[in-house]
């Protein structure tokens, strides 16, 4: 559409074509442009460039906002089902693997850029637990993984019965975690990340969801080899 709009103006004579272009497709109304080229012609494109301008800064503003209200929502749903303990009244037969395989495929655009994904899952059939909470344990963990690989590295993940206990592995080559904060990783709100990047409560939410579906969460780590090792009873 940029490549449209900016051929356009071109041929229009408008000014700085290639920059208006950008900023309209920004603000949303590329598909209106034609309507603007007469002012354009007429008056300039300054004034308009820059209205346009403060127009994109209040859209990717709101886009922003829109994205963090629906990221606490979540949060906010979570803690309250968690604290109400109201993830025992969904509790269904769920198939463990399928919920790794859901997280996972998520994920294709790394694994088939900078990341080298090795499973091995074995079908453990189906357990007493809710699917949207164990999707979520999953995906805290394997992003966390793919976080402190920088997204470039080697992400391992294991499903298998050991004594009566479904065990999930996810290993990463990553930077590993510092052992002067490894005591504070499940903390609630704490987070290594820059302001605005986590919310600190991803391993938290992770830990509280494995206490209501009575299981563990473990986490080793070294440079290079982080091993977080998840456990289930088969039956609740």
């Amino acid at each position: 559409m940029r490549k449209k709009i900016t051929l356009e103006l071109e041929e229009k004579g408008v000014q700085d074509a290639q920059g208006l272009a950008t900023i309209l497709a920004s603000v949303g109304i590329a598909e209106q442009y034609e309507r603007f080229i007469s002012l354009f012609q007429q008056y300039g494109n300054e004034p308009f460039v820059q209205l346009l301008f403060k127009f994109s800064q209040l859209t990717i503003g709101l886009g922003t906002i829109d994205v963090a209200t629906d990221k606490t929502r979540k949060v906010v749903y979570t803690l309250k089902a968690l604290s109400d303990n109201e993830t025992q009244r969904f509790m269904t037969k769920v198939n463990i693997m399928q919920t790794i395989e859901t997280v996972l495929s998520t994920y294709q655009n790394y694994f088939k850029q900078g990341v080298e994904l090795i499973t091995t899952l074995n079908d453990c059939g189906e357990v007493s637990a809710n699917r949207e909470d164990l999707i979520q344990v999953w995906t805290n963990v394997i992003h966390n993984a793919l976080q402190a690989m920088n997204y470039r590295g080697i992400l391992k993940v294991t499903l298998e019965t050991i004594e009566n206990q479904l065990v999930v592995t996810i290993t990463d080559n990553g930077k590993g975690i510092d052992p002067d904060i490894a005591n504070r990783i499940f903390e609630p709100f704490f987070t290594t990340l820059p302001q605005g990047e986590g919310s600190g409560l991803g391993l938290y939410i992770t830990q509280k969801i494995m206490e209501t579906h009575h299981g563990t969460i473990e986490i080793q780590s070294q440079p290079q080899n982080t091993v977080v090792t998840i456990k289930m009873p088969i039956s609740v």
